[in-house]
């Protein structure tokens, strides 16, 4: 097989594997759970310049659903919640600070000097609203990646073909096979990566619907309740009249 074919496969490979790479990526923003990656898409805008998360402070995760920014300057939070929101606007911020172990909302105007202030950014639960939304998302990413991988093949088996003119018959099969084992490859990882994308909403979503359901009959309960005591205040009443 000539060096040409052999670079054709690589570069080949090479696309598809960005491609993919990027529908990870954008799936990661979709966020269910707290992603730290998903905030280095953020940008922040001081002094003429265009900075990073990594150039405003620290990001650590306190538990699957919140990012906590130790900001490297206090007074650049604005700038922190502002930039973040914007890249996701649906995450919920607070400001916060560390006391006996814990994360305690502190006001923005706290001007104590022995607290360290940061920023936490909570990931909502998947509602109905968001269950949507993020099902839309990961069709529309999808199918851009579904797209730009089809153009690639079809650009890619055009250049086998010019590549493989005066081969044998063998080598000609041998060559087309290999490309198409390689797009075959990551063909099946991008569909398991929005299976599996899929799967993570809907179990976040019937999660969801199983805390307000419980939370639901919980209220019911003490409501019926209350009906009860009243009713049987009033029978009270009712008796004391007769006598």
């Amino acid at each position: 097989m000539n060096t040409q074919v052999i670079s054709i496969q690589n570069n080949f490979q090479h696309d598809l594997n960005g491609s993919v790479s990027f529908l990870f990526y954008c799936f990661m923003n979709l966020c269910i759970k707290a992603e730290p990656a998903a905030l280095l898409s953020a940008e922040f805008e001081q002094g003429g310049l265009t900075l990073s998360i990594e150039d405003m402070g620290d990001v650590a995760q306190p538990d699957k659903y919140r990012l906590c920014v130790v900001p490297k300057e206090s007074e650049d939070i604005p700038l922190i919640i502002k930039g973040v929101l914007r890249e996701h606007p649906e995450l919920k911020p607070a400001i916060m600070t560390i006391e006996q172990d814990k994360l305690v909302e502190i006001d923005e105007s706290d001007e104590r000097e022995d607290i360290q202030k940061l920023v936490v950014f909570t990931v909502p639960e998947v509602n109905e609203d968001r269950h949507d939304v993020l099902l839309q998302g990961v069709d529309t990413f999808y199918d851009k990646c579904k797209v730009d991988m089809e153009k690639s093949h079809a650009a890619y088996i055009s250049k086998m073909t010019v590549a493989l003119k005066g081969e044998s018959v063998e080598d000609i099969n041998a060559a087309k096979d290999e490309l198409e084992g390689i797009y075959n490859t990551y063909v099946e990882t991008r569909d398991k990566l929005k299976e599996d994308k899929i799967k993570e909403i809907e179990d976040a979503y019937q999660l969801y619907l199983k805390k307000h359901t419980e939370e639901e009959n919980i209220r019911k309960e003490q409501a019926d309740a209350k009906g009860e005591k009243a009713g049987f205040s009033m029978n009270m009443f009712a008796e004391g009249d007769e006598e």
